[in-house]
């Protein structure tokens, strides 16, 4: 007698659980909008929804790969400009000017990637003291995104990982604006 009720919850979740990954992929593919939403086994929309369905998947996973990717770059670009600044006197040269430029563009690709919308808070206290600051900050805020997105999936939101790219774009702007 207690097994019956085991058994209804067990058919009800192998039976819920299609449909439930069917509306997720539906929203991150909105090439499935042009196609019946229900269609009949031997369909030739069937097929195609499949196909397509597949495409969004492989699309989804290049795209957070890239979001790794571009992370890595960030990461490696920021330790560089400190190991620069480090051993140029404490100073920003030209050529670290170059990389504070391509820091802030791939800041810019990952905050895309991940969905951030515009930080307009500059709170006075997120401001670095110094230049020195400033460039160990980023470094160490860097890397602490890069554990972040590394953490992620390609199904889930990092509210951590936006914060952190929020961060490491205010530290850039600070650089921008100190040179």
């Amino acid at each position: 007698m207690r097994t019956l009720p085991l058994i209804i919850v067990f058919a009800v979740i192998v039976l819920a659980t299609p449909l439930v990954a069917s509306a997720q992929i539906e929203e991150q593919c909105p090439q499935l909008e042009t196609i019946s939403p229900r269609p009949r086994r031997g369909n030739e929309q069937t097929g195609l929804r499949e196909q397509i369905i597949k495409l969004c998947i492989k699309e989804i996973k290049k795209d957070h790969e890239e979001l790794v990717e571009n992370t890595e770059k960030l990461a490696l670009l920021t330790a560089e400009i400190k190991e620069a600044f480090d051993n140029d006197s404490q100073t920003l040269t030209a050529e670290n000017k170059k990389r504070i430029e391509k820091a802030q563009d791939l800041i810019k690709k990952v905050r895309s990637e991940l969905k951030a919308e515009d930080d307009d808070e500059e709170a006075e206290e997120s401001k670095p003291a110094s230049v020195g600051e400033a460039v160990s900050s980023l470094n160490d805020t860097s890397q602490k995104l890069l554990e972040e997105v590394k953490k992620t999936t390609r199904h889930s939101i990092s509210i951590v990982a936006i914060e952190t790219s929020n961060a490491v774009m205010r530290i850039v702007r600070f650089l921008r604006v100190s040179f």
